[in-house]
């Protein structure tokens, strides 16, 4: 049997003498430049990609729903479609349970959570969508970089627990990024515009227009990955 040994650094002469002695053959050795190892699956998501072949948005949604308790993937793998629950569902949850402000909350329990949302969802109080979650925790950042923390946490322990309450009970001060999330969009699209009717044999000597395109490019594309969108090839 041949192995694939990773490490963290590049002094692994005595692991690979271990194997060999144990008469095992060493495929391949891999350092992956952490301080420290990922602790769901030690290596992180780009050198799990490389190992499996995977596509890395592929890979970070698998580890998403790999670090759900087995109540709730056994939930994503029901053999009866009426009880299956979509693994989007999970997906547009993970960013909720795992943001910082919401894991120190003295009402959290992440699995209790879990069940109230997944509850509110199928019955459709207050949640509508599993794109919902965004709404919430574009609510939690906005309140905490706005420092509502107490509020926010008040607001959120009451949402979970009222059904009767919707998302806007969420809301603070979240109108004015609304707004501006608006006149944002429609500066976007008058851009798409632009670019779309633009004549490229007319503009083709502007080197100055191709550069700032060539870098509105990359700027869109790190915002993308900073939201966690993927990206197509």
């Amino acid at each position: 049997m041949d192995v694939v040994l990773v490490g963290l650094s590049e002094d692994l002469g005595e692991i690979q003498a271990l194997i060999a002695s144990a008469g095992y053959g060493l495929k391949r050795t891999i350092v992956q430049r952490r301080n420290r190892p990922d602790p769901r699956s030690f290596v992180g998501k780009g050198k799990l990609a490389e190992l499996t072949q995977l596509d890395i948005a592929v890979v970070s949604r698998c580890k998403k729903l790999l670090s759900y308790s087995k109540q709730f993937q056994d939930l994503m793998l029901d053999p009866d479609p009426k009880k299956r629950v979509k693994a989007d569902f999970f997906i547009e949850l993970y960013a909720v349970i795992n943001d910082r402000l919401v894991t120190k909350m003295d009402w959290f329990s992440k699995d209790s959570f879990i069940r109230r949302m997944l509850e509110k969802y199928q019955k459709r109080s207050g949640l509508k969508a599993v794109t919902d979650f965004r709404i919430v925790k574009q609510y939690i950042s906005n309140a905490r970089k706005a420092d509502k923390t107490a509020l926010i946490t008040k607001k959120l322990k009451e949402f979970t627990h009222d059904d009767s309450l919707t998302l806007a009970h969420l809301e603070i001060e979240a109108a004015k990024v609304s707004a501006s999330a608006r006149r944002l969009l429609s500066s976007v699209n008058k851009l798409i515009g632009a670019i779309e009717d633009l004549d490229v044999e007319k503009y083709y000597g502007e080197e100055q227009l191709w550069r700032k395109l060539e870098n509105l490019l990359k700027i869109i594309r790190a915002k993308l990955q900073e939201a966690g969108r993927r990206l197509d090839r």
